[in-house]
């Protein structure tokens, strides 16, 4: 026959309790990380328009790219391509690459072309030559007293900004 052995003790129940500096929970964490993010996004709306010129950079680099996209094109395919200003319907594009891009009612642009006499261009375009350069100029984009300028180099067509935005 099997023996026991003298009967154990029952187990005195654990308390389980954190020490008074135990630390911080996750869910403390988190909550406290919530307000902060919370906070940041009421604040960065009042700081993005400190300057007065929220859409004034976003659309300096879509005119910088559709000009560099330009040059790009006219060095892949060896032809002249030109970039095209729409003054009347506050419009830009390069041709044979999508509809017009219409400019906000707030953003003024100015295309000032460079005079280089024996280049092609002017007006209301600037042209990109095959060799990579340009009829070269510059475009103004301004916005409520804030101006910008791209700089589109007549010999290497590069295309580059000039001024910030207060």
């Amino acid at each position: 026959m099997l023996q026991h052995g003298p009967a154990l003790p029952p187990r005195p129940a654990v308390a389980r309790s954190l020490p008074a500096d135990g630390g911080v929970t996750l869910i403390e964490l988190l909550v406290v990380m919530a307000i902060l993010a919370l906070g940041a996004m009421l604040a960065l709306p009042a700081f993005r328009n400190a300057g007065g010129s929220e859409g004034l950079r976003p659309t300096v680099g879509k005119i910088a790219a559709e000009l560099k996209l330009a040059r790009s094109s006219a060095i892949l395919h060896q032809r002249p391509v030109a970039f095209v200003l729409d003054a009347k319907s506050r419009s830009y594009r390069v041709p044979d690459f999508g509809a017009p891009v219409r400019l906000p009612a707030s953003i003024g642009v100015v295309l000032a072309p460079d005079r280089n006499p024996g280049r092609i261009g002017g007006g209301d375009r600037l042209v990109f030559f095959p060799d990579g350069s340009s009829s070269g100029g510059q475009v103004l984009i301004s916005q409520q007293g804030a101006t910008l300028t791209l700089d589109v180099a007549w010999l290497t067509g590069a295309v580059t900004l000039q001024g910030s935005a207060p």
